[in-house]
């Protein structure tokens, strides 16, 4: 009996030596790399990512995020990439670095945000994938976007943008050489004189975004029935209205 008991007695304390090392191990667990899903919470400093928590303010440029706060420093998570922020949209700038051009994507709140976008691998001026056009954006910067053409039945615009799913498109210059591309327009849009971008304040049908100012398209093989009082600029794929062409 005196045996059975000893037995029993080391038996307890094996098993309690055995739990206690086990809770241990679970109390001095790494938050790093813990399972979790988008709706679920991580530690503090940790968010979720690809079904796992990971460190905030830990992901490098370059690298897939899915929030702002993910990426380290003043990085941006643009397009579930980690990117560097910026503000002048399809404009040269010290914002982005050579190789790089200014493009908008829709932020984590739904608004417009900018990043520094890599250059497409496509040579300026010539076609790209699916149609579309090389557009030079900035000195060592391209995209690939659809390009457009604009047209006249004597005073009346027309352009070959169009649209779909309710998302309206005009022509619009961009680029270093003032390529026409197709970009999305909100309605209503700016006006003739009003400031304007090819992002968020986009100029209305009929009117080019020139040096940050929304100017009327006119026709160059009728320079004076649109313009008025102003002439028409030709700037070399298009015409727009301007007192001195200095633009």
């Amino acid at each position: 009996m005196n045996r059975f008991r000893l037995v029993l007695a080391l038996c307890f304390v094996i098993f309690c030596g055995a739990t206690v090392s086990a809770c241990a191990l679970m109390l001095d667990w790494d938050p790093e790399g813990l399972p979790c899903e988008d709706n679920q919470i991580c530690a503090d400093g940790y968010s979720c990512l690809v079904n796992s928590c990971i460190l905030e303010n830990s992901i490098a440029k370059g690298e897939t995020c899915n929030r702002n706060i993910q990426c380290a420093g003043e990085l941006v998570c643009a397009n579930f990439t980690c990117a560097s922020p910026c503000t002048k949209y399809y404009e040269s700038s010290a914002e982005c670095p050579l190789g790089e051009y200014c493009m908008e994507h829709v932020d984590e709140n739904g608004n417009f945000a900018g990043h520094c976008q890599a250059s497409a691998l496509c040579t300026a001026g010539e076609p790209c994938q699916e149609g579309r056009m090389c557009i030079e954006i900035t000195t060592g910067s391209n995209a690939c976007l659809l390009g457009c053409e604009i047209s006249w039945s004597g005073e009346v615009y027309s352009d070959s943008c169009g649209g779909s799913q309710g998302v309206i498109k005009y022509c619009q210059p961009l680029g270093k050489r003032d390529q026409l591309v197709c970009r999305d327009t909100s309605v209503p849009g700016q006006e003739v004189g009003q400031p304007c971008d090819l992002v968020e304040n986009t100029c209305s049908r009929g009117l080019a975004c020139v040096n940050g100012i929304c100017k009327r398209y006119c026709n160059l093989e009728l320079p004076g029935n649109i313009c008025g009082s102003e002439q028409c600029c030709d700037q070399g794929t298009y015409g727009v209205c301007d007192a001195t062409c200095e633009i």
